[in-house]
């Protein structure tokens, strides 16, 4: 059970981090307080249901411990894929989303390994566990950059940010521009652009806020 949550937290961690030098995108801090918090209930329900003599890793309340995961899995997947289709045509495309061949590696990693475990008369809640999370996996990897008619996609971590959180943008450097939030646990967000769409970018962003753009923005 720690051995699952501590993978799933660092994993998140190291994610963001990379992504964060890669492509200047600072992680979600609301997905970062979700991720520690459900890591914390899960820890916290291991040890209470083990003092009224209930064991999580072993018989049928190790089967509802993965069905618990694999709803968790796919909750965020469906989410992802909702918010793309509600969020209108794409005004400007900048690529596709950090990792994805590392995405897709992964997907395709963990399809195959709960097929084999079916397969082989293994648990059948885990392999199915396996299978949504490739399925979430194979979401992330198909996430890109984009300006949206109602709003930025960002990057699976930080999903997608409405116009109305969006207060305005500003370049900070030749290849780097920062939204400013008014909304939410965290009110500013840095990316990494090609300098040749950073202006573009932020015109785009800063026109559909109706926010006046000063000349020195792009000296």
């Amino acid at each position: 059970m720690l051995g699952v949550c501590g993978v799933l937290v660092s994993g998140y961690l190291l994610m963001t981090a990379y992504m964060s030098r890669r492509d200047g995108i600072q992680p979600s801090y609301t997905g970062l307080l979700v991720m520690l918090t459900t890591a914390g209930c899960f820890v916290s329900a291991f040890y209470i249901l083990r003092r009224f003599g209930l064991d999580l890793l072993h018989g049928p309340p190790l089967d509802i411990f993965w069905l618990v995961l694999s709803i968790m899995c796919l909750f965020p997947a469906v989410w992802t894929v909702y918010q793309r289709q509600m969020s209108g045509t794409v005004l400007m495309d900048l690529g596709p989303a950090p990792m994805f061949k590392l995405w897709i590696g992964l997907a395709a990693l963990m399809g195959v390994s709960g097929i084999g475990l079916a397969i082989n008369s293994g648990s059948r809640a885990q392999a199915f566990f396996l299978g949504t999370q490739s399925a979430w996996l194979l979401v992330m990897a198909g996430g890109r950059f984009e300006v949206r008619d109602h709003g930025v996609i960002l990057s699976p971590s930080n999903g997608f940010l409405p116009w109305n959180r969006i207060a305005g943008c500003v370049a900070i450097a030749d290849d780097i521009v920062r939204l400013n939030l008014n909304k939410g646990l965290q009110r500013t967000v840095e990316i990494r652009l090609r300098a040749d769409r950073r202006d573009g970018f932020i015109q785009l962003v800063n026109a559909r806020k109706g926010v006046k753009i000063e000349p020195h923005l792009f000296i």
